[in-house]
């Protein structure tokens, strides 16, 4: 059986000779294994003619003629297969039929594969010798080879690397990157669709689109914002900018692309430009040069809001609504740092302009009060114009520094504030320190209502400085309320002790015929006269509310009152037994003055709503135990 023996007269003499089926069977394998053999045989011979021919300058011409040789061999493998499987209804030969499809499948990927070689190597000789050439000529060899390639990356089982293949591709489009920013530029659609065509050629149609994309890109990100000399110019120009990109550059790439992903290009463009803009530089020296950032901040604020609010209304700009969004965290991100040092510097600023030294107290306090009230109005108009710009989450960020530092260092300057003492040194009256105590019920107050709005989640404000100066303050005046009365009384009450003789005079009366002694009388009118003062000071909605936070209790105006009644009436007390001292070793005669004034004082205390009078209760019966000894 060969190449010239027909399969059907091969099987008639089979059949002739009269043998078996078996071992027709056996000659027919032996013939296909003959053939099998030949066919070996062929593929070797054209193996070594192959690789003579990558040795010649004739290799492209022999590699026609061998794969003509091959396809006559494939036509001829193709008749003998016919031929067997139309037999294969006598012959049990299936197997032998599919490996012959299988043979013919191969020879066929072969031929593919000897071709793509013949075409890539064509393509690439022709393309070293293009230099000089038309454009199309080369970019006719480059499509050749990327053809040849795309042939053989279907065949291989390990594909060949197009490194060499990109690089030419790279090369050639090198020359149409620039050709293509201009088009584009200038809208010149003739030139575009022709430039398209090439990279679509090529397998390049996504940088293509890149190219578009990088061209709306590099505009924003190197544009010119030196010259301008407000930020609400250059928002303004920022807002000219996205929207020419997207007006303009959305109706060149339209002809490209649809309408969603041609938007969703330039949107992409657009991001990445503002992404790569510096903002820095000129929104911090425009925020450091102006004079008023509370009011910067109000109108940047207004500029961002008018423009939204103007987009929202035209349907056709509502891709816009996204990328203003982006201007406004770009710059926002860029003027916070500046924003923060500016407000500090006015919050600080406006505190080294209040004086607490000096000889006048009264004008220190009204001008603590009139500082107070325009530092906290500055105080919240930071925080309400910050909130109203960076959104309630972030304005923290932009207020606190300015807010923490004023806290700071006013806690500072009242803590070091001797209000309680005269330039001289010596203590300030009851109505000098009530001054004071009202003011610290107002900065209490006032930093209250602060911390209401400037605080949320993730930020609290400390007061306790102000509230411990606040509870000072109280303290102070309180003690020095008891001090006014006492004074005197104490001075007596040691004078008394002093005397060496015995009073007989006092000696001899009953106690019914002995008066108060005039320290203890006067200092009844005092304690009387300083709880009406007090009553007068309740009027001070200020000094009501420094007591509230000092006793840290929910009461009311006349409980507060009672409160501070009990807290004098308790000191006064506290200070007449220990000057009166051990009453053991008073004379008879002071122990009998002594017993009258702590009965008189108990007696006035409560007249004057005060029941604390155990300690006083005491006294009296120890005097009243020596006097009836004596």
């Amino acid at each position: 059986l060969s190449g010239e023996t027909k399969a059907i007269d091969f099987v008639s003499r089979l059949c002739e000779a009269g043998t078996t089926g078996e071992a027709r069977k056996a000659a027919l394998n032996q013939a296909l294994a003959s053939l099998d053999s030949e066919y070996a045989a062929r593929f070797s011979d054209l193996a070594i003619r192959k690789k003579e021919l990558h040795e010649t300058k004739y290799k492209y011409e022999n590699l026609s003629d061998l794969a003509e040789s091959l396809g006559h061999l494939q036509e001829s493998i193709d008749d003998n297969r016919r031929q067997l499987k139309h037999s294969e209804t006598s012959l049990t030969s299936t197997g032998n039929v599919l490996e012959y499809d299988a043979a013919k499948t191969r020879s066929h990927k072969l031929i593919q594969i000897i071709t793509a070689r013949i075409q890539y190597d064509r393509a690439k000789e022709a393309l070293k010798d293009s230099d000089g050439e038309e454009p199309a000529k080369r970019l006719a060899y480059i499509v050749d080879l990327q053809n040849a390639h795309e042939t053989l990356q279907t065949h291989l089982s390990t594909p060949a690397s197009n490194s060499e293949l990109e690089e030419l591709k790279d090369g050639f489009l090198a020359w149409q990157g620039a050709a293509l920013v201009f088009a584009i530029q200038q809208a010149d659609y003739s030139k575009l669709h022709e430039i398209q065509k090439i990279y679509q050629s090529l397998a390049r149609q996504d940088e293509f689109t890149g190219i578009f994309r990088r061209v709306c890109s590099t505009r924003l990100k190197d544009l010119d914002l030196s010259n301008i000399d407000s930020i609400q110019n250059l928002l303004s120009t920022l807002y000219r900018e996205v929207e020419y990109i997207l007006d303009h550059y959305l109706t060149v790439i339209r002809r490209f692309k649809d309408e969603k992903e041609a938007s969703a290009i330039l949107e992409k463009a657009v991001t990445e430009g503002l992404e790569n803009l510096d903002l820095s530089a000129p929104l911090s020296s425009m925020v450091g040069e102006h004079e008023d950032p509370i009011a910067l901040c109000a109108s940047i604020s207004t500029s961002f809001n008018d423009y939204n609010e103007r987009i929202l209304k035209d349907e056709g700009k509502a891709k816009f609504v996204e990328l203003i969004g982006i201007i406004k965290d770009k710059a926002l991100k860029s003027i916070e740092v500046p924003i923060r040092s500016s407000f500090t510097n006015i919050a600080l600023n406006k505190l080294n302009g209040l004086e607490l030294k000096g000889a006048s107290h009264r004008q220190h306090v009204e001008n603590l009060n009139t500082f107070l009230t325009e530092t906290i109005q500055l105080l919240e108009d930071i925080i309400v114009q910050s909130t109203n710009l960076f959104g309630e989450q972030k304005a923290a960020n932009a207020y606190k520094h300015a807010i923490e530092r004023f806290l700071d260092n006013f806690s500072t300057k009242l803590k070091s504030w001797e209000y309680y003492k005269s330039s001289s040194g010596q203590m300030r009256s009851v109505d000098d320190i009530f001054m004071v105590c009202s003011s610290s019920g107002h900065i209490v107050h006032a930093l209250q209502e602060m911390k209401r709005i400037a605080e949320n989640d993730s930020y609290k404000l400390n007061l306790k400085p102000f509230t411990r100066f606040n509870t000072q303050c109280c303290d102070r005046i309180l003690k020095r309320g008891a001090e006014s009365v006492v004074e005197r009384m104490k001075e007596s009450v040691q004078s008394i002790k002093r005397e060496e003789t015995d009073d007989t005079h006092t000696r001899s009366l009953p106690l019914f015929s002995i008066s108060p002694h005039e320290y203890m009388t006067n200092a009844a009118q005092d304690l009387l006269h300083l709880f009406h003062k007090f009553e007068q000071f309740f009027l001070d909605d200020n000094f009501i509310n420094a007591f509230h936070v000092a006793l840290k209790k929910k009461m009311e105006g006349d409980e507060i009152l009672k409160s501070i009644i009990a807290d004098i009436s308790a000191r006064v007390v506290a200070e007449f037994i220990e000057t009166v001292g051990d009453v053991n070793t008073l004379r008879h005669s002071h122990a009998k003055q002594f017993l009258v004034d702590t009965t008189f004082l108990k007696d006035a205390l409560f007249d004057l709503r005060y029941d604390n009078l155990e300690e006083l209760t005491k006294q009296e019966e120890k005097l009243k135990k020596i006097v009836d000894d004596k």
